[in-house]
């Protein structure tokens, strides 16, 4: 098996896209760019909210401020504490990697007080405290291969030796970058972005994620 399975957050752990996406949208709205839930979601799925920031001011042409992206956070947290929940079966595919001694950890974009939001409402947080790693500890945020990399140091395991876990076209070229094998999980037209982005197998069931890790040993050329 794989030494470590590297999982990322929002979209693989717990299902916080929809409600993210949807103060995003409002938020860009009220700022004096008409934007959709479903907008944001092809437009910034898996990036990074500073990144997103800089876009909306490029494009109303002037500075949110400051405060703009901790009010942002403020908005989402709330929205998170009566709505968030986690993928269907994760918890069950956690229990039963630290049944088989498989080491876990998570790698996200967002910041580490996002995750203690999203994974602590959903009771995943206990599972994974101490193996959380943010795009802010590192200099570059996915598609760049920092973040992977510095989740594999951390936990002591070798680049080749990792499979990493991942719902956005961006997550998926940061493994590839790292040397990784990569999992997409998503279906339909996002199963096929994953794919052309270099996701090695896609699974829509995460149930089906213990057997899936089977099929790349350990130490796997890419």
């Amino acid at each position: 098996m794989s030494e470590l399975i590297i999982f990322d957050c929002d979209g693989v752990l717990v299902d916080s896209e929809p409600i993210s996406n949807r103060i995003l949208a409002e938020d860009i709205t009220a700022a004096g760019w008409p934007m959709t839930t479903e907008d944001c979601i092809t437009l910034f799925k898996g990036g990074k909210l500073t990144q997103v920031q800089l876009e909306i001011e490029k494009r109303i042409g002037r500075k949110l401020g400051a405060g703009w992206l901790s009010d942002h956070y403020e908005r989402m947290f709330d929205a998170f504490q009566g709505e968030i929940q986690a993928i269907p079966g994760v918890h069950e595919v956690l229990e039963t990697l630290q049944e088989r001694n498989t080491a876990v950890c998570v790698a996200s974009q967002g910041p580490i007080r996002k995750m203690k939001v999203t994974l602590g409402a959903t009771g995943l947080w206990p599972l994974l405290v101490g193996h959380i790693y943010s795009a802010d500890m590192v200099a570059r945020p996915k598609p760049a291969p920092d973040l992977f990399l510095h989740a594999a140091h951390s936990e002591g395991v070798r680049p080749a030796d990792c499979l990493v876990v991942e719902d956005s076209a961006t997550g998926i070229r940061a493994a590839v970058a790292a040397g990784m094998r990569a999992a997409g999980y998503g279906a339909g037209a996002d199963g096929g972005a994953l794919v052309a982005a270099g996701a090695h197998t896609i699974f829509s069931d995460m149930a089906e994620l213990p057997a899936l890790i089977n099929k790349f040993p350990k130490g796997t050329p890419i």
